[in-house]
């Protein structure tokens, strides 16, 4: 729905189009699913690394969680 909002298209078309997409990913992680696993287990530690290592080095800003005014990109975040 949100394809077909952005787009202007019917729904029943953006919803073939992303089916056959959805297919074809499901088949090449059928083929490659330990390969996918692996790219898993590297990217995804490192991410929650950094979120734990940001609330150490900030730990001033999560203090009063109410109050907090968050960035909306933190840029060093995406550095990092």
């Amino acid at each position: 729905l949100g394809f077909s909002n952005i787009t202007g298209l019917p729904s029943k078309y953006i919803s073939m189009a992303n089916g056959l997409v959805g297919t074809l990913c499901a088949l090449w992680l059928y083929n490659n699913f330990v390969g996918w696993l692996t790219f898993l287990s590297l990217a995804i530690p490192p991410i929650g690394g950094v979120i734990i290592a940001d609330f150490f080095t900030n730990r001033k800003r999560y203090a009063n969680f109410e109050a907090a005014q968050f960035q909306s990109i933190n840029w060093a975040g995406i550095i990092a």
